[in-house]
């Protein structure tokens, strides 16, 4: 579950999200990212699981398509990869069969990585019923909290911060179980056309 928050929560790096001062981050960030482009990284996560004491960390690469899914491929403690499209979600842990969530396999699980990937259409109307929204910070360095109002999301997320520039740089996810991951994104870019 936590690389599907993981990936799904990245999903956050083209939201609508509002500015007090005219232009949105989304605008910003749309103008970096064209339709017709595909965005990559890497990510750095570290995980502190709250009954178990421990911090778990974790890296790969990312890949995000704007008008499409996302894929996650962990390199390192171990290799995995999570793929998020408009029809399932599916993933695989060090070469072990591919296991696809639809909605007649796990309902919730299902439901929630559609609703993240309707946020990254730009459903400014499903953000607003999904999520309180607070933004502070200036152009180059603004800070995002997000607050679930939706039940379901309630009961597995306290809240989301996310902190960026021209980016997503950072984002932070408190569950319900005072438990966190913080997922830092290097070497972002864009690539060309993305179909």
């Amino acid at each position: 579950m936590g690389a599907l928050l993981r990936s799904l929560l990245t999903l956050l790096l083209l939201l609508p999200i509002w500015s007090l001062a005219g232009e949105t981050v989304l605008q910003r960030l749309n103008k970096t990212f064209a339709p017709s482009s595909q965005l990559t990284g890497n990510y750095q996560q570290t995980r502190f699981v709250k009954h178990l004491g421990v911090t778990l960390n974790s890296s790969g690469k990312f890949s995000m398509k704007k008008n499409g899914g996302i894929s996650w491929e962990q390199t390192k403690p171990f290799a995995s990869a999570l793929n998020i499209s408009e029809k399932e979600i599916s993933f695989t842990v060090e070469g072990s069969p591919i296991r696809v969530i639809g909605p007649d396999v796990d309902p919730v699980l299902y439901s929630f990585g559609r609703a993240f990937l309707t946020l990254l259409k730009g459903d400014e109307s499903a953000l607003q019923a999904q999520f309180d929204v607070k933004e502070d910070g200036p152009k180059n360095k603004w800070h995002l909290n997000l607050t679930p109002k939706s039940e379901m999301i309630k009961k597995a997320i306290r809240g989301i911060n996310i902190y960026g520039d021209s980016f997503v740089k950072s984002v932070r996810i408190e569950d319900q179980g005072d438990n966190y991951m913080k997922i830092d994104f290097q070497n972002i870019h864009t690539l060309g056309s993305a179909k």
